[in-house]
């Protein structure tokens, strides 16, 4: 049995289709943004404790390595919350 397409379905088909692909285009481009933001807040925590084993006296080495701490942690934190809330905003899930 052979179904005969209309033109018009046959576009809206494909027009749809381009739609899915976009979505998912864009998707990909924010979990990637996600994955580069942890990776930046990854680094600058890294530097901060390079920081605190090259400081001259304890207590500044102290205060670097919570810096790296809080900075790592918080950053990675609310890195992942703004993008999840975009992306529910957004209807991903």
């Amino acid at each position: 049995m052979v179904l005969i397409i209309s033109p018009e379905r046959k576009a809206l088909e494909i027009r749809r289709a381009e739609q899915v692909e976009a979505l998912e285009r864009l998707r990909l481009r924010e979990w990637r943004k996600i994955i580069w933001l942890i990776l930046f807040w990854n680094l600058v925590s890294l530097v901060l404790f390079g920081m605190a084993m090259a400081a001259p006296s304890r207590e500044q080495g102290d205060r670097y390595l919570v810096a790296g701490l809080l900075l790592g942690y918080v950053g990675m934190a609310v890195t992942l919350l703004f993008q999840l809330l975009r992306m529910q905003e957004r209807g991903d899930f």
